[in-house]
């Protein structure tokens, strides 16, 4: 149902592909992982461990509350610890044996800069299986660590994956009121097989060129 939902979301004046994919996507979390879906570690090793496929792509659509909220500051990125926190989503796109990582966090990242990031550390814009195991351990890490110090690593990473790679200025991570033994983190999955090539590939492409603006 992406499609027709893409097309409704670019109805609503969105202004690109990537504001309408992130509406969309951000609706299909909320409706394919429920509050009770398996631990996302399973999912996660069983699409690591998937063999590419010649019958469609794979969709993991991931939904984390992280027991913080989130919010940039100037030069600054703050991550305040208090009841459950906002909940955040992210969905990871296999295709034959390369990656994408989309998520959009308001203030944070767009879905376009995550994709512009991702494709000044890949030239074709397709992450490989180590960036994949590096940016699931990292949200590991930031769901269930235990010290700031991995907490302020984990936290780059996941949410402004590849910075590295770009001329951004690395914001400053604070971090408050953070007691790790006392966290009520969750993440959960749905993994979604076979999902057709034609379904997506036009909206890929345009996500690519816009990346590249």
């Amino acid at each position: 149902q992406l499609p027709k939902l893409l097309r409704q979301e670019k109805g609503r004046g969105l202004q690109n592909a990537s504001g309408a994919l992130a509406s969309a996507l951000r609706w299909a979390t909320g409706v394919l992982v429920p509050a009770n879906a398996e631990d996302f570690r399973r999912s996660s090793l069983r699409l690591m461990e998937c063999s590419p496929t010649s019958q469609g792509m794979r969709l993991l659509f991931l939904s984390f509350s992280i027991g913080a909220v989130l919010a940039a500051q100037g030069d600054e990125l703050h991550m305040t610890f208090a009841g459950s926190g906002l909940r955040y989503w992210a969905v990871i796109l296999q295709s034959g044996d390369c990656f994408k990582i989309l998520y959009d966090v308001d203030g944070i990242s767009s879905l376009q800069e995550a994709l512009s990031r991702q494709h000044k550390l890949r030239s074709d814009g397709w992450l490989t299986r180590k960036d994949l195991a590096m940016w699931l351990g990292a949200l590991d890490t930031l769901a269930f660590g235990l010290s700031e110090d991995e907490l302020e690593d984990a936290l780059l990473t996941v949410f402004l994956f590849g910075f590295w790679a770009s001329k951004m200025l690395t914001p400053q991570v604070r971090i408050k009121r953070f007691e790790g033994q006392s966290r009520s983190s969750q993440v959960q999955a749905a993994l979604v097989e076979d999902v057709p090539c034609e379904a997506l590939g036009k909206l890929l492409q345009t996500l690519t060129e816009e990346a590249q603006k």
